[in-house]
């Protein structure tokens, strides 16, 4: 009773391709159960289509879509207009009622999200202190914390989504491998390649409105793994080509520790088993 029979129908197609038959009533060429038997006009119905029907179609015209032999699933999403005036006054005040409801609702709040930046990561962000960047512009969280690998970043990314519905990531900065590589050794890190492209196309759909910033890992010391600069390495291209593809940006921090010669800066890095 709340549909306006007088109005525009608007129907969007999703899915596989199907065919809209019409023909007039007055024609009366019609079979079991009122079904057409042969139509007058047919109209393709492609994925992404729009179909208008105008007010009083409906009274003149009938309408079907045949079965097909397609394979997938077809949705019709179907647009009409509300008429409270043809409504019981019931209905009319049940429906007023769910409105007011649905407004008042602080949950429902069209209030504007608050815009913010986020660190994701493992130690290297851990470290960092948020009340000291963006020199007080922006507001900055983190949640980062050392040890952690690739799956349990993405997880941290999600909880902090889930929690706090109120904020809007506009900047996410990423740190992740290094933990991932440590035990590596010989065989290298390419088996790494799967849980990166997860990661990244999940954060993607999580914050498709946010700029994504993935940083280089550092030229880290080999704590005694002799395959560890070269997995570092390997590991930096691994994340330059990953955002590339994803068109992510990537931050190269590694070349900011070599030195002129090509080999890391030692006084950033010192070996662990040397006193301070």
């Amino acid at each position: 009773p709340l549909v306006d029979q007088d109005s525009d129908i608007c129907t969007v197609s999703f899915g596989p391709s199907r065919t809209l038959d019409f023909i007039w009533r007055k024609n009366n060429s019609f079979g079991r159960k009122g079904v057409p038997l042969k139509p007058e006009y047919s109209v393709p119905a492609p994925h992404h289509s729009l179909n208008i029907m105008k007010a009083g179609c409906q009274s003149d015209i009938l309408h079907r879509v045949p079965p097909a032999n397609q394979g997938g699933v077809r949705y019709s999403l179907s647009f009409r207009k509300l008429s409270m005036k043809s409504s019981p006054p019931e209905i009319r005040s049940e429906a007023l009622s769910t409105v007011s409801k649905v407004n008042n609702d602080p949950s429902k709040s069209s209030q504007p999200k608050k815009k913010i930046v986020l660190l994701a990561g493992d130690s290297y962000f851990d470290r960092l202190d948020v009340s000291k960047l963006a020199k007080g512009k922006q507001s900055v969280y983190k949640v980062a914390k050392g040890g952690r690998k690739i799956d349990a970043v993405l997880q941290s990314v999600k909880t902090f989504i889930d929690e706090h519905p109120n904020l809007e990531i506009k900047q996410l900065f990423v740190c992740v491998g290094t933990n991932d590589i440590r035990n590596c050794h010989q065989r290298g890190i390419y088996h790494l390649k799967t849980p990166l492209q997860k990661f990244l196309t999940t954060v993607k759909e999580l914050v498709p409105q946010a700029r994504i910033y993935v940083q280089s890992l550092l030229p880290i010391p080999c704590n005694g793994n002799k395959y560890g600069e070269r997995n570092v390495i390997a590991m930096n291209r691994l994340l330059y080509s990953l955002c590339s593809r994803y068109k992510i940006f990537y931050i190269d921090a590694f070349s900011c520790f070599i030195n002129r010669f090509g080999s890391r800066n030692l006084h950033l890095f010192p070996k662990f088993n040397e006193k301070k």
